[in-house]
């Protein structure tokens, strides 16, 4: 199923850029044919109406960004909440292993799950699937968090550029260098 898929999604692509290229020749041609007294302005007018329209596109969808900054930011806040009980305190999470969780707690991750759903970017979602999967399996919950800090970045409009794998995580070790020696193990 994942082949046809693939092999849709190529033919999809062939034929766009080959309606494209049509497009594009059609265009040549109908220019090219115009009276030279003609063909400078409507090309200056036909480029001035698609710069428009990209400025239009550009600046909804940065408003759209930032009127949904204040949710997402409520719900990484919860995030960091739950972190922070788990941080403070290493010995609760040993308290609730294998057993339900508190209420209070299963109320906090149900809002938070939901929180995510609504308004949280695809790769923080992802990043967050990770790092629920790392957390079950144990193995580097610790880069998974790292990952998941770093999508909460990008997804606020941070850059993450000069960052390398685990410094976001670092800022919450009492000892950063208990990440490094972690990996080398």
């Amino acid at each position: 199923m994942k082949k046809i898929i693939e092999a849709l999604s190529i033919l999809i692509a062939i034929v766009f850029l080959a309606g494209a290229a049509w497009g594009v020749l059609k265009v040549a041609q109908w220019v090219g044919g115009l009276d030279p007294a003609y063909a400078g302005p409507t090309i200056a007018a036909v480029i001035g109406f698609v710069g428009l329209l990209y400025g239009q596109w550009h600046s909804k969808t940065r408003e759209i960004e930032q009127s949904h900054r204040p949710q997402k930011i409520q719900v990484y806040n919860a995030f960091f909440s739950i972190l922070e009980k788990f941080l403070k305190n290493p010995d609760a999470l040993a308290a609730i292993e294998g057993k339900p969780l508190p209420d209070e707690l299963r109320d906090q991750f149900w809002a938070l799950n939901q929180g995510l759903i609504i308004w949280a970017s695809p790769p923080v979602i992802k990043a967050w699937l990770k790092f629920r999967k790392a957390s079950v399996s144990g193995e580097h919950v610790l880069l998974a968090m790292d990952g998941m800090l770093r999508a909460i970045r990008k997804d606020l409009g941070n850059s993450n550029i000069g960052l390398q794998a685990g410094d976001a995580v670092k800022v919450f070790l009492s000892d950063p260098n208990e990440l490094d020696r972690l990996l080398r193990r």
